[in-house]
């Protein structure tokens, strides 16, 4: 379960899994469907305090929030039920990237 549920609602989208799509090639992520995600971070994260287990239950915040937090804290709990990826769950259909983005999840998000 995500951190937020008893401060923030999970949103509608994220309530249903919206597609499958067996094909990983084909679970790109549109620019809306990461910023919709940003923005429910954001919101999460000026409510309810998260610790980073990598570094002394430090505070997450905006600022400092990776995609290691992202997963553990949002992305899991948010496919857990579906037991699929989060393009499977906030996408109608597949989505074939046009663009391939390699990164350390390390950085901070923003």
């Amino acid at each position: 379960e995500m951190p937020c549920t008893a401060s923030i609602s999970v949103p509608q989208a994220y309530r249903e899994r919206g597609a499958k799509i067996p094909k990983t090639e084909q679970r790109g992520i549109t620019l809306v469907q990461l910023s919709t995600l940003a923005d429910l971070v954001q919101r999460v994260l000026a409510r309810v305090e998260l610790g980073d287990a990598f570094n002394h239950d430090e505070r997450i915040d905006w600022d400092t929030v990776n995609l290691y937090h992202m997963n553990t804290h949002f992305v899991k709990p948010l496919t857990a039920r579906f037991k699929c990826s989060f393009v499977e769950v906030v996408a109608q259909e597949a989505q074939t990237p046009i663009w391939f983005v390699s990164h350390w999840w390390g950085t901070p998000f923003q």
